[in-house]
């Protein structure tokens, strides 16, 4: 199966519009650190990250997300991924039965074979996670991976009954939630759901988020809040690891926060991404009918290409990239099999006629389906 990651071409889902990116006050931060560096972040850095970026991220989550924490509680970690890798380190033992969402990030897969841990799918519907499904079909599991606010890659918004009995799932079994909050940052309809993680009075959940979408994805810094008795272990398992992201950078993302440049942008985005989702879906029911539907969630940056039942969504996205398109296969995210489709990003359609795009996909596509 090919998977195209070329941000250059239109649907390459996770991208966002790097033409957007304020670059000249990035450059100004970047060239006022690089002039003259701090002497502490030239001879090294505190495992839980930066302090100053460690706060101004506690700040932003608090005030948007409604996580309670402080800095003391937040780790800097190099994206996502290497946020799953250090809660696989500390949590995860050989032959642990995990939960997880299906479909889910498929980047999750490759953290718990590593781990030796088995994924227990369970299946997500309109409302996502269902926390009694996975109990029935798992009652030994101590862990759950999810992510509530803007279920990836369906889109599902978790109610606050589901939420709940998540939270109580883990205080009863001794467990862990991970809540992925990978792009909450852009919301686009609905109200915003508040964090798992400050609903959670027993501290039982660990949040992590990305600056890869807010920012862009080459920066390679996103954060983890983690209860304040797991601190000690996940420090210990950092200094295994990488000991922390490259001061320099996580300086830069610092005031860059502090001095409101990346709230501004998130504004500017939110709203442009808002309107490329309306966009596209518009253009995909009027383009590809009735038969080829196009859905998306309340939040981020993608949609779902629902393909007719039996498709090959894998020769599809083939066939896409053969037109110069870069949509992924849906199937790329399950774990188990289910229906075929292809997740369509919008962030990156900057320079690109929607209309003439969707005619391509839809010339692709049409002698597979």
């Amino acid at each position: 199966m090919m998977i195209v990651r070329d941000p250059s071409r239109p649907f390459a889902p996770g991208v966002p519009d790097l033409a957007a990116f304020p670059h000249a006050e990035w450059r100004r931060v970047l060239g006022r650190l690089w002039r003259r560096p701090p002497l502490d972040l030239m001879c090294g850095i505190d495992p839980l990250g930066h302090p100053p970026l460690r706060r101004a991220i506690a700040e932003h989550v608090g005030r948007t997300r409604a996580v309670r924490c402080d800095a003391d509680q937040v780790m800097v970690v190099g994206g996502s991924q290497q946020a799953l890798d250090l809660v696989a380190r500390v949590l995860i033992e050989p032959g642990d039965r995990v939960l997880v969402e299906d479909p889910c990030y498929g980047g999750l897969a490759g953290v718990l074979r590593a781990a030796g841990a088995v994924a227990e799918a369970v299946p997500v519907d309109a409302d996502g996670f269902d926390p009694a499904l996975a109990e029935r079909r798992c009652p030994e599991a101590r862990l759950a991976c999810v992510t509530p606010s803007h279920q990836f890659p369906t889109g599902a918004t978790m109610p606050l009954t589901r939420r709940l009995a998540l939270i109580d799932w883990a205080a009863r079994r001794g467990g862990w939630i991970i809540e992925d909050d990978y792009d909450s940052d852009f919301r686009h309809a609905g109200q915003q759901a508040a964090s798992l993680q400050g609903l959670d009075r027993h501290g039982r959940t660990l949040y992590l988020g990305t600056f890869s979408k807010s920012m862009f994805p080459g920066l390679r810094l996103g954060w983890l809040v983690v209860p304040p008795s797991l601190v000690p272990a996940f420090v210990a398992a950092r200094r295994t690891a990488d000991m922390a992201p490259a001061g320099l950078t996580q300086a830069a993302m610092a005031a860059f926060m502090e001095e409101g440049h990346f709230g501004a942008h998130l504004r500017r985005m939110r709203s442009l991404y808002g309107k490329r989702r309306r966009s596209l879906l518009d253009a995909a029911a009027r383009i590809l009918g009735p038969d080829l539907p196009v859905t998306a969630g309340e939040a981020g940056l993608h949609a779902i290409l629902w393909l007719p039942e039996g498709s090959d969504e894998n020769a599809a996205a083939n066939a896409a990239h053969a037109h110069g398109l870069a949509p992924t296969p849906l199937g790329f995210h399950r774990v188990t099999k289910g229906c075929p489709g292809l997740i369509l990003g919008y962030g990156n359609l900057a320079g690109w006629d929607l209309d003439d795009a969707l005619k391509r996909l839809l010339s692709a596509i049409s002698p597979l389906i």
